[in-house]
């Protein structure tokens, strides 16, 4: 958002991006969906989602991602034009503390919900991964079309409550959902000492042997 204020950042077409809040609204939206892939490790067994305390870190992990862009988002507003778009949330979220609260549990909601949907990658089956996949662009998608009303409209306080809502169901999910996936790897732990399942072995991708 800052380097777009220096004129230096233009589509395809060369046209300049402009430090406004429709851009603001899909930085914000898709910094989620970057972080919902970025939690992801193909290199690790258990594709970064550690068999122990799960719920508890991801949690945690949402709410301090949430905490950081909350306070980046408050220096975005300095480099926009406040004359035309004075009347926007975007423009009232460092001064009015009912645009910081909306604005913060959007966020806390599309973290949660992109965090929840990458648990689809905890396992090594294809289906699940490819709803973990739909599953953030869809949220990523939604975040992009709700956060261009909420940045570039008047602050609608009802708002507030719904998003606080969802938010909610979002962390409650996360943490059913970690607490299951937690369980189900460490029931396969059990189920495959030192790498074998019966008499079947299994291939250890860390080590590249069976």
């Amino acid at each position: 958002m800052l380097l777009s204020a220096t004129g230096m950042m233009k589509t395809g077409s060369r046209h300049v991006i402009e430090p406004e809040p429709l851009w603001a609204a899909f930085l914000a939206a898709g910094g989620t969906v970057a972080w919902g892939f970025g939690l992801v490790s193909a290199k690790r067994n258990d594709n970064g989602f550690r068999p122990t305390g799960l719920p508890s870190f991801l949690l945690s992990a949402v709410v301090l991602a949430t905490l950081i862009q909350a306070i980046l988002v408050l220096l975005w507003p300095l480099v926009v034009d406040e004359i035309a778009f004075a009347n926007t949330a975007f423009i009232a979220y460092a001064s009015d503390p009912q645009a910081f609260v909306l604005i913060s549990v959007f966020l806390l909601a599309l973290y949660a919900w992109t965090t929840t949907c990458s648990l689809g990658f905890a396992t090594d089956r294809i289906s699940t991964n490819l709803l973990g996949v739909l599953g953030i662009f869809v949220v990523g998608g939604v975040g992009v079309w709700r956060a261009i009303v909420i940045f570039g409209n008047p602050l609608n306080e009802s708002s507030i409550a719904v998003w606080a809502v969802i938010a909610l169901l979002g962390l409650i999910l996360l943490w059913v959902l970690a607490t299951v996936t937690m369980k189900k790897q460490q029931g396969s732990k059990l189920g495959q000492p030192n790498g074998y399942l019966g008499n079947t072995m299994v291939w250890d991708r860390s080590s590249r042997k069976y």
